[in-house]
C-alpha cells in the first residue's frame, strides 16, 4: 500500500474512533483534529513518513483504555503528542508511566485515584522541566498532587519504562532524531520474544513455568509494547546468561514478574544473580589486575572503589533521573562516579559489574596528568557501556569536554548512539553521530558524537583543506574514546582518509592503462620488469619501460594530451609495476572480491577480514584490476587531500581505547611510543570452561581439509557442538566449505562483510565458515542447547599474522562464562608457516609461533618508521594548505568561482606528493616558492583590474552592475594566472557562464576556453564548450558555431575509434570474447557523438535572413531517457556512472538549439498600415451611419495593428488568405447577413484580441458622441501614428504593389495549369505525378509525398523581375531538379501499404487457387471418402485458423489426404505469420532501410541501380519472405518509366498548384518584397508600439 493511502486510512480510523469517545468534550475532539490538521500542513509534502508515523502512533494510542477510560488529563495527553522533542514511539510509554507511578503510589500510600504525571526524562533543549510547568498548573487546581510530589523517597525504577525505549537523545532537535531513529519492526521482536521463551526449556525449565511467562509477556498490553518486549528480551538474555534454573529461582522470578509492572521486572532477577556469586569478588579481581598490571597500585584502587561505593550505598542510590538532571556540583569524582552508577541502573535496570566500575577508575586515574590510556577489555564484558560511563564522566568536568567516540562501522555507531541516548538524557548530556553528508545538517552540536575515523578525518578535510568551517564549528579536539583501538593504531596504522572525487582530465589516461594491459596480455614481464621478444637475430631482452615508452611516442599508434605528457612518462614505472602485481599477484578471492555490482573491493584478510568498500588502490592497480576481470574501467582518483589515522588521533589532547586483544609487549610497546599513553589489562567478570586443544599440522592442501573434516564429524556430529571455521581467505573458506558439504547439510557462511550477515543464533551441530570477519566484534548468540553441549567449538586454519589476530578468532568461544573450545589446524603452504624439520604437530606449530612473534616485534619497530614517514607526509599537507591559504584575505578559495584554481594548484600538490617521498623535504621549499609565485602574480593582476577606473557604457545600467561586470574581469584573469591545467580551464568557463548579473558572460567564458586551447587542442569537450559562446543572430558567429561543433566530432569520433582499437580479446579462449571494460564508455560516447552530429547538422540550416536562434542547456543526464528499453537498459546503471565521470571531464551541458522563423518587417509594415487605413475607413462609415460596415472594420483594423505589434508576422505569413478573409469578412457584411452567421465565418481567436476589439469599440461610440469628432481629427491621427512608425511615401506606395503581386500568383496557378503541366513538365515531373493517382504507388498520399519533396526542396535563389511566365517555367524547371534528389527511403513509409496489400492480395488469390486445385482432386477420386474423412477436410477449409484444427486432426486423415492438405495450409499460416510481422514489428524493415540508406537511392539514381539493389535486397538475410517480395515490388514500381501523357485527377493537380505557390513561386515573390525593404532599421518594433500607444492615447484626448 503507498504512502497515501496508508496515511488516509489512518484518517479515517482516526477520525471514526474520536466521534466515539463519550467521555471527551466536542472542544477537546476538535482540538485533536485542528493538532491532525497542523501535522498534515506541516509534513505531507516535505516529510510523509513522518506524518504517517504520527498518525499511526496516534491511531494505536486512541484505542488504548488511557484514552478511553480516561485514566488522565486530556491536555497532558495533548501537551505529549504535541511535544516537538517526544517522538510518536514514545507517546504511549510516557502516558503509561504516568499510570502506573499513580497506581503505585496509591497502593503504597492509600491515596485516592491521583496520577502523577512524572516526565522528568522528557526536556526541552533549554533544560527547562516539563515536569515542573505541568505540577506548577496542576497545583492551582488540585492540592492533593503536592502531597504526592513532596515524597522523595519515591524509587527511580518506575521511571525505567520511559529511559529502557528511549532511542535518541531527548534533547536532540527533531531532525536529528530522525537521522538516528531507524524504524523497528514490532513484529520482528514479537517472534524474537517467542523464540527466545523456548530457550527456557534447555535450562529445564518445567512448562508451566514457561507458559505462565509466555501469558505474561504476550498479552495485549505487553505484547504490543515494543518497550516492554525489550524488557521481556533482557529478563529472557539474563536468565539465559546466568543459567538460572533452581526450582526456588524461577517460582521468584515468576511471581515477581506477575506482580509487577514491566518496569520491575528485573528486581528480583537482579537478587538472584548476585546471590548465585559466580562473577568474582573484588578481592579476586584485584589480584588478578595486579599480575597483568604491575604498575598499579592495587591498595589506592581499592580505596578508591570503597569510596565510590560508599556514595553509591549511603546516597545516589536513591536519586531519580530528575534529582540527577538537577544535580549541578559534584562532591569529588568518587561521588560523580556514584551517581554515574546510579544512572546505569536506571537505564539498565542492572548496576555495572565490579570490573566495570574498576575499569573506569583506572580509566581516569591521572587524568589531569595523562594523555589518556587504553585497556584490554575481552569480548563479552561490556564495553559499550564502560564507554557511555567513560564519556559521560569526562563531559561532566568543570572544563566543559566534548566528547568523539570512534566506532569500527557506521552500523555501530549510529546504534550505540541511538541505544545510549536516553543515558545520556539523565545527564543532560546530547548525543548524535556524523554517518551522514555533512551539507545536510551539522553533525557536531552535540556533546557526545559517535562515528567512523574515517567520517572523523573527513570532516577534518573538510574544514582545514577546503575552509569549510560550518562542518566542525568550533568544537576542538579535546576527547576521543576509540574503540577496538588496536586495529586502528596497529592494524590501519598506514591507512589515510581521502575525500574521494572524480579528477577533471584522469579518464584520458585510462587508455594509456589499457595499452600497458594489452602489453602484458602479450608478454610475460620479469620482476625487473624486462620480458623476450623474438627479432631477427634471435631472442632479446627488452626493458618494460623503454619499449613503452617508443611506443607511447608513436602518435600513429596512441594518442593522448600533450599536456600529460610528463606526467605520463613519470608514472609509467609505477604503472608497470601496478599491472604486473594485479595480473600476477593479487588474487580473487584474497585480495579482493567482486561485489554484485561488478565492483573491486579491497579485503583485508590478514586482520579482519572486512570488505572494505570505500577503499581503492593507487598507482593504477584498481584499474588494472578491472581489466583482468572485464569490467568497467573507472579513472584514477587524484590523492591530494589526506589525513591518516595517526595525525588525526594524535589531534586529541585526550585518547582513552578499548579492545578485546592489545597484542604482545611489542605492540603495546608501539603504541605507547607513537601515542605517549599506557595500556593496562582487564580481567573477565567470571572465568570460562575455555580450553585449546593442541595444535594440528598437514603437509599438504588436501591432509589439511581431511583433518579439518574428522573435527568437524568428531564435535558437530558425534559431540553435537557448534563449530566455527575461521579460514585466511575466502577462497579458502569456500574450499572448505565445498569440501565440508558432503559430510554437513547446512553449513552457514559469514565470508564478505558486502554481502553475508552475521548468523543470528548457533544451534548444536552448527557448522560455520567464516573468514577473520567473525573473528573480531562478532557477537554469536550461542543457544542454551548448544552450551549444554560443551558450548562453541573454533578452528582457525591458518597461522595468524599475530597474537591479537588468534587471540581475537579464539575469543568468540568461552564468553561470559560459557563453555568453549579452539584449535589450530594449520598446513605448510601458507607463507608465514616457516620450515622447521620437527615432526611432532605441536612442537612445529610452537615453534612457529615463536618465529612469528619475534617477526611481529621487528614488524612493530619498522612500523615506528612507518608512522614517521606517514606523519611526515601529513606535515607536509599541513605546510600546503599553510601556504594555499596564505592569501585567503585577498584571495579566498571558499569563492565558487575560484574553485578551479584551487583544484589546479591541488593537482600540482598531488603530482608533488607522487614523486620520491624521500626527498619531499628538500624539494617543498621550491615547490612553496612556486605556489607563491603564482598566488602573489594572481592577486596583483586581480588588483590591478580592479584598480582600473570606471568605464560608461551605454549597457551599463548603473554601478553595481558595473561593479560586479569588473570583478567577473578580474575573475577571469585571475584564473588564467593560477591554472595550469585546460580541464580546470573548462571548469571556470562553465562557472563564469552560471554567474548572474554579468555582461558578456559568454565572452569572458570564450577567453578562458581560447587559454585552455593554448594547453590542449584535442580536447572535444572543450570545442563543443565553446559553442555555446558563438549562438548568436550573425551568420558569422554561427559559422564559428559550426566550426567548433565539426572540430569537436571529428576529436570525439577520434577517441570512439581509439577505444574500438583498444578492444581487447582473450587469445586463450576458443571465442572472442566481449571487452566490457569500455563498452558502456564507447555507448555513451557513440550517443554524445549522435547528439552532436545533429546540432551541428541544425545548425547548418541556420539562415541570418530568415531564422532567429536561441540556445538552452540542458544537464547530458536528461538525454539518458534514450537508453531505456532499448538493449542497452542491461547496463543503465554503468552508463549512468559514464555520464558522471564525463560531467566531471567538462561535458556538463547538452545545447538545445531552438532555431525559429524570423520577423518578415514588410509584411509587418504591410499589416500596420493595412489596420490604421481600415480604422479610418471604418470610422467615416460609422460618421454616415453605415455602423455595421464601419464597426467590423474598426474592429478588424485593430486586431491587424496589434497583430503588426505585439506578435511575430514570419516570411510564413500567408498575405493571399489574409486578403481572402478581408473579403469574406466585408462582402457578408455588404451582403446583410446576419451577426450569427458572421461570428461562425469569423470567430475572435483569443482573449487577447477580445481586450483590443473592446477597447476599441468603445473608442468608436465616445469619438461618435463627440461633438469636436470629425474625418479631418481621425485623418490626422492616422497620418501622425504612421509618421511615429516611420511609414513614408516610398513604403506606401511599395505596399500598394503587394495585393497585385498576390493576384498575380493566383493568375499564374489558374484553371488552365493542367495545361501547362501537360505541355511544359518534363517526364521526370510526369512520371512522378503519375504515382500519385489513387490506383497507384502512393494513391492517397499526395500531401503526404508533396511534404517529402518540400523538406528536399533548396532555397531559392531565383531573382524576380517581373516576368510571371519566365517565374513559372523556372518553377517547373527547379522540379526536374529536386525529385531525383529526392531519397527513395523517405517514401517508403507511404508506399509500403500500398505494395504490401498488392502482393498479399495476390498471394491470397494463389492460396484460393491451390485450395480449389486440392478440393478437385480430392473429389476426382473414384474412391469414396469416409464421413468423418470428408468432415475433417471441411472443418479444416471453413476454419480461420486451418494450421491449428489440421494439427489437431492429421492423425485421422489418411496420408494421401494430409500431402494434399499440408502445403497449401502451410503456406497460407506463413502468409499469416509474415504480415502479422510486418504489422506488429517495424524492426524488420531494418535492414531495407541500412540498404537504401548507404546505397544513397534516389528517384533520379533508381533506375542504374536497380540491378545491385535486388541482389542486395536477396542477400538481406530474412525469414519473412512476405517482406521481402514487397521491398522488391517497391523498387520495381519506382523504376519504372513510362513516355505516355496521362491526366492526373484534380487532387492531384491542386496539390501540385498548392506546392509550387507555397515551396517555390510566393517565396521567390516574396524575397522580392523583402529585398525591396530596408530590412536594417532594428528599431521598427519599438515604432510600431509607440504608433499604438499614440492612437490610444489620441482616442482618450477626443473623449
Amino acid at each position: 500500500m503507498s504512502t497515501s493511502n496508508t496515511i488516509n486510512n489512518h484518517y479515517n480510523i482516526i477520525y471514526e474512533r474520536l466521534c466515539a469517545l463519550k467521555s471527551w468534550t466536542n472542544e477537546q475532539k476538535i482540538h485533536l483534529v485542528e493538532i491532525i490538521a497542523d501535522w498534515t500542513s506541516k509534513y505531507e509534502h516535505s516529510i510523509p513518513a513522518q506524518l504517517n508515523n504520527n498518525l499511526k502512533c496516534l491511531r494505536e494510542l486512541i484505542t488504548h483504555k488511557v484514552i478511553i477510560a480516561p485514566l488522565l488529563p486530556i491536555e497532558t495527553i495533548f501537551k505529549v503528542i504535541q511535544s516537538d522533542h517526544i517522538p510518536a514511539e514514545l507517546w504511549f510509554d510516557c502516558l503509561m508511566n504516568v499510570v502506573e507511578v499513580s497506581s503505585d503510589n496509591n497502593n503504597n500510600n492509600n491515596n485516592k485515584n491521583k496520577i502523577l504525571f512524572d516526565f522528568t526524562p522528557v526536556t526541552i533543549p533549554t533544560s527547562s522541566n516539563m515536569l515542573n510547568s505541568y505540577l506548577s498548573e496542576q497545583g492551582s487546581q488540585n492540592d492533593e498532587y503536592c502531597s504526592i510530589l513532596d515524597q522523595s523517597s519515591i524509587n527511580d525504577t518506575t521511571l525505567t519504562e520511559q529511559f529502557f525505549s528511549l532511542a535518541s537523545s531527548l534533547t536532540m532537535s527533531t531532525s536529528t532524531w530522525h537521522r538516528l531513529l531507524s524504524e523497528e519492526s514490532l513484529e520482528e521482536y514479537q517472534t524474537k520474544l517467542l523464540n527466545n521463551l523456548e530457550e527456557l526449556y534447555q535450562l529445564k525449565w518445567d512448562k508451566l513455568s514457561v507458559e505462565l511467562l509466555r501469558n505474561i509477556f504476550t498479552n495485549s498490553e505487553n505484547f504490543n509494547n515494543l518497550s516492554s518486549i525489550k524488557k521481556a528480551l533482557f529478563v529472557i538474555e539474563t536468565i539465559v546468561v546466568n543459567r538460572i534454573s533452581i526450582k526456588s529461582h524461577i517460582e521468584r522470578i515468576i511471581n515477581n514478574i506477575t506482580k509487577n509492572s514491566s518496569n520491575r521486572w528485573m528486581n528480583e532477577l537482579n537478587k538472584i544473580v548476585n546471590e548465585q556469586g559466580k562473577s568474582k569478588s573484588l578481592k579476586i579481581l584485584l589480584q588478578e589486575l595486579g599480575e597483568v598490571n604491575s604498575f598499579i597500585n592495587l591498595d589506592n584502587l581499592e580505596q578508591q572503589y570503597k569510596k565510590v561505593m560508599k556514595y553509591y550505598e549511603k546516597e545516589t542510590i536513591r536519586m531519580t533521573s530528575f534529582d540527577i538532571q538537577t544535580q549541578e556540583n559534584y562532591i569529588d569524582k568518587y561521588y560523580k562516579i556514584a551517581i554515574i552508577i546510579q544512572a546505569v541502573y536506571i537505564f539498565k535496570q542492572v548496576r555495572p559489574r565490579d570490573i566495570q566500575i574498576l575499569s573506569l577508575l583506572l580509566f581516569i586515574e591521572n587524568e589531569h596528568k595523562n594523555r589518556g590510556r587504553l585497556a584490554q577489555i575481552r569480548t563479552g564484558e561490556g564495553k559499550s557501556i564502560i564507554v557511555a560511563m567513560l564519556a559521560v564522566y569526562l563531559a561532566l568536568e568543570s572544563s566543559k569536554k566534548y566528547i568523539d567516540i570512534i566506532t569500527t562501522s557506521e552500523i555501530l555507531a549510529q546504534r550505540d548512539a541511538q541505544e545510549f541516548a536516553s543515558f545520556y538524557q539523565i545527564f543532560n548530556l546530547t548525543v548524535g553521530h556524523n554517518c551522514h553528508d555533512p551539507s545536510e545538517n551539522s553533525n557536531y552540536n552535540f556533546d557526545i558524537i559517535y562515528g567512523t575515523v574515517t567520517q572523523f578525518a573527513g570532516d577534518l578535510l573538510r574544514t582545514e583543506f577546503y575552509l569549510n568551517k560550518e562542518v566542525r564549528g568550533d568544537r576542538p579536539y579535546s576527547t576521543v574514546i576509540i574503540d577496538e583501538v588496536d586495529s586502528m593504531f596497529i592494524d590501519q596504522r598506514e591507512h589515510f582518509t581521502q575525500l574521494a572525487s572524480l579528477t577533471p582530465g584522469y579518464k584520458s589516461l585510462n587508455i594509456i592503462l589499457k595499452f600497458i594491459f594489452i602489453f602484458f596480455k602479450k608478454y610475460n614481464i620479469t620482476e625487473n620488469n624486462e620480458f623476450i621478444i623474438k627479432q631477427e637475430n634471435g631472442f632479446v631482452k627488452v626493458d618494460a619501460v623503454h619499449f613503452i615508452s617508443e611506443k607511447l611516442n608513436d602518435k600513429q599508434l596512441i594518442e593522448f594530451p600533450e599536456y600529460r605528457r610528463s606526467y605520463i612518462f613519470f608514472k609509467l614505472p609505477k604503472w608497470i609495476q601496478s599491472a604486473r602485481r594485479a595480473l600476477y599477484e593479487l588474487q580473487l578471492d584474497v585480495d579482493y572480491i567482486i561485489n554484485k555490482d561488478n565492483e573491486i573491493i579491497v579485503v583485508d584478510y590478514l586482520n579482519t577480514g572486512v570488505s572494505q568498500i570505500n577503499m581503492h588502490w593507487s598507482d593504477g592497480i584498481h584499474q588494472f584490476l578491472q581489466l583482468k576481470h572485464n569490467l568497467r574501467m573507472t579513472p584514477e582518483h587524484m590523492c591530494d587531500s589526506f589525513y591518516s589515522n595517526v595525525t588525526l588521533f594524535k589531534k586529541y589532547k585526550y585518547l582513552y581505547g578499548l579492545t578485546g586483544t592489545l597484542g604482545g609487549k611489542s605492540s603495546q610497546k608501539f603504541i605507547k611510543k607513537v601515542y605517549n599513553i599506557d595500556v593496562i589489562i582487564v580481567p573477565k567478570y567470571i572465568d570460562s570452561i575455555f580450553d585449546i586443544y593442541p595444535n594440528q599440522f598437514a603437509d599438504n592442501r588436501q591432509l589439511w581439509l581431511e583433518k579439518i573434516r574428522i573435527e568437524c564429524h568428531t564435535i558437530a556430529i558425534t559431540n553435537h557442538r557448534a563449530i566455527l571455521i575461521i579460514c585466511q581467505t575466502i577462497r579458502d573458506a569456500n574450499d572448505v566449505q565445498s569440501y565440508l558439504s558432503c559430510q554437513h547439510s547446512n553449513i552457514k557462511l559469514y565470508l564478505r562483510s558486502d554481502e553475508h550477515t552475521k548468523p543470528e543464533e548457533v544451534h548444536p551441530g552448527d557448522v560455520i565458515v567464516a573468514t577473520n570477519l567473525a573473528g573480531r566484534g562478532t557477537d554469536l548468540k550461542i543457544l542454551t542447547s548448544a552450551v549444554n553441549y560443551g558450548g562453541l567449538h573454533v578452528i582457525v586454519t591458518f597461522m595468524p599474522n599475530n597474537s591479537r589476530v588468534e587471540q581475537q578468532a579464539f575469543g568468540r568461544a568461552g564468553r561470559q562464562g560459557q563453555p568453549g573450545s579452539a584449535r589450530l589446524i594449520i598446513y605448510k603452504e601458507y607463507n608465514n608457516v616457516i620450515s622447521y624439520s620437527s615432526e611432532d604437530e605441536i612442537q612445529l606449530v610452537e615453534y612457529w609461533k615463536k618465529k612469528r612473534n619475534k617477526f611481529e616485534k621487528n614488524n612493530m619497530n619498522e612500523a615506528i618508521k612507518e608512522i614517521n614517514r606517514i606523519e611526515a607526509k601529513d606535515r607536509l599537507l599541513v605546510r600546503f594548505l599553510d601556504v594555499v591559504h596564505s592569501r585567503k584575505d585577498d584571495l579566498s578559495f571558499t569563492d565558487d568561482i575560484l574553485q578551479p584554481g584551487f583544484s589546479s594548484l591541488r593537482e600540482l600538490w598531488s603530482s608533488f606528493c607522487d614523486q620520491d617521498a624521500s626527498t619531499a623535504d628538500e624539494r617543498f621549499s621550491a615547490f612553496a616558492n612556486e605556489i607563491e609565485q603564482k598566488l602573489e602574480l594572481a592577486i596583483t593582476t586581480m588588483k590591478e583590474t580592479l584598480s582600473q577606473p570606471y568605464t560608461s557604457f551605454p549597457w551599463h545600467r548603473d554601478n553595481e552592475q558595473y561593479r560586479t561586470i569588473h570583478i567577473a574581469n578580474a575573475t577571469c584573469n585571475v584564473l588564467c594566472q593560477l591554472i595550469v591545467h585546460p580541464k580546470y580551464l573548462i571548469t571556470a568557463g562553465i562557472k563564469m557562464l552560471c554567474m548572474k548579473n554579468v555582461f558578456e558572460r559568454e565572452q569572458r567564458a570564450l577567453t578562458l576556453y581560447q587559454q585552455a586551447i593554448n594547453l590542449d587542442k584535442q580536447d572535444f569537450i572543450l570545442h563543443y564548450n565553446i559553442v555555446l559562446c558563438y549562438i548568436k543572430n550573425d551568420q558569422n558567429s554561427i559559422n564559428e558555431a559550426i566550426k567548433e561543433l565539426n572540430i569537436a566530432v571529428t576529436l570525439l569520433n577520434n577517441e570512439i575509434e581509439r577505444r574500438k582499437f583498444l578492444q581487447i580479446h582473450d587469445e586463450l579462449s576458443t571465442q572472442t570474447s566481449t571487452d566490457r571494460s569500455c563498452i558502456a564508455e564507447l555507448v555513451y560516447l557513440e550517443h554524445v557523438h549522435s547528439i552532436l552530429g545533429a546540432s551541428r547538422d541544425q545548425l547548418c540550416k541556420f539562415d541570418e535572413d530568415k531564422h532567429e536562434i536561441t540556445c538552452r542547456s540542458e544537464s547530458w543526464e536528461v538525454t539518458l531517457s534514450s537508453f531505456e528499453n532499448t538493449h542497452f537498459n542491461a547496463i543503465k546503471n554503468e552508463i549512468y556512472a559514464e555520464y558522471q565521470e564525463w560531467y566531471s571531464e567538462g561535458l556538463v551541458w547538452v545545447f538545445i538549439f531552438e532555431i525559429e522563423p524570423k520577423r518578415c518587417w514588410w509584411k509587418t509594415i504591410f499589416i500596420f498600415i493595412m489596420g490604421i487605413a481600415q480604422i479610418v475607413g471604418g470610422t467615416f462609415l460609422c460618421v454616415v451611419d453605415q455602423w455595421k460596415l464601419g464597426t467590423l472594420m474598426v474592429l478588424n483594423g485593430t486586431f491587424d495593428i496589434y497583430t503588426a505589434v505585439a506578435t511575430k508576422i514570419t516570411n510564413d505569413f500567408d498575405l493571399v488568405n489574409y486578403f481572402k478573409q478581408k473579403v469574406i469578412n466585408y462582402g457578408l457584411n455588404l451582403l446583410c447577413i446576419t451577426s450569427t452567421v458572421n461570428n461562425l465565418v469569423k470567430p475572435i481567436s483569443s482573449i487577447e484580441h477580445v481586450g483590443i476589439i473592446g477597447v476599441t469599440a468603445d473608442s468608436i461610440h465616445q469619438l461618435y458622441c463627440t461633438k469636436g469628432f470629425n474625418i479631418k481629427t481621425l485623418t490626422n491621427i492616422a497620418l501622425n501614428s504612421m509618421n511615429i512608425a516611420d511609414i513614408n511615401k516610398h513604403v506606401i506606395d511599395f505596399l500598394k504593389q503587394i495585393p497585385e503581386r498576390y493576384k498575380n500568383i493566383e493568375a499564374l496557378i489558374s484553371n488552365d495549369f493542367d495545361q501547362i503541366i501537360n505541355q511544359d513538365t518534363s517526364l521526370t515531373v510526369n512520371q512522378f505525378l503519375g504515382m500519385l493517382d489513387n490506383d497507384s504507388l502512393f494513391g492517397g498520399k499526395t500531401k503526404e509525398i508533396f511534404r517529402i519533396v518540400q523538406r528536399h526542396t533548396p532555397r531559392i535563389k531565383y531573382i524576380y523581375n517581373g516576368n510571371n511566365t519566365a517565374l513559372v517555367s523556372y518553377a517547373l524547371n527547379t522540379m526536374d531538379d529536386i525529385l531525383p534528389n529526392v531519397p527513395i527511403i523517405d517514401t517508403l513509409s507511404l508506399a509500403l501499404p500500398y505494395t504490401l496489400n498488392r502482393i498479399v492480395k495476390k498471394e491470397i488469390f494463389d492460396i484460393n487457387s491451390l485450395f480449389l486445385s486440392i478440393i478437385r482432386q480430392i473429389n476426382s477420386k473414384n474412391e469414396e471418402h469416409k464421413l468423418e474423412t470428408l468432415d475433417i477436410v471441411q472443418k479444416v477449409l471453413y476454419s480461420s485458423d486451418k494450421w491449428t484444427i489440421f494439427e489437431q486432426n492429421k492423425d485421422k486423415l489418411n496420408t494421401e489426404i494430409c500431402q494434399l492438405l499440408h502445403p497449401a495450409i502451410e503456406r497460407e499460416q506463413k502468409l499469416l505469420t509474415e504480415y502479422q510481422q510486418i504489422m506488429n514489428n517495424p524492426q524488420v524493415l531494418s535492414g531495407y532501410c541500412q540498404i537504401f540508406k548507404f546505397s544513397n537511392v534516389t528517384f533520379g539514381t533508381i533506375q542504374n541501380q536497380l540491378k545491385n539493389l535486388r541482389r542486395e535486397i536477396r542477400r538481406e538475410q530474412t525469414n519473412n519472405r512476405l517482406l521481402a517480395q514487397t521491398i522488391i515490388a517497391f523498387v520495381d514500381e519506382l523504376s519504372k518509366t513510362s513516355s505516355n501523357t496521362r491526366n492526373n485527377s484534380k487532387k492531384v493537380t491542386d496539390t501540385f498548384k498548392e506546392y509550387l505557390s507555397d515551396s517555390i513561386i510566393r517565396p521567390i515573390i516574396e524575397n522580392a518584397c523583402e529585398q525591396e525593404m530596408d530590412i536594417n532599421d532594428k528599431k521598427l518594433t519599438e515604432k510600431f508600439t509607440k504608433a499604438l500607444i499614440y492612437i490610444q492615447e489620441q482616442q482618450k484626448r477626443i473623449r
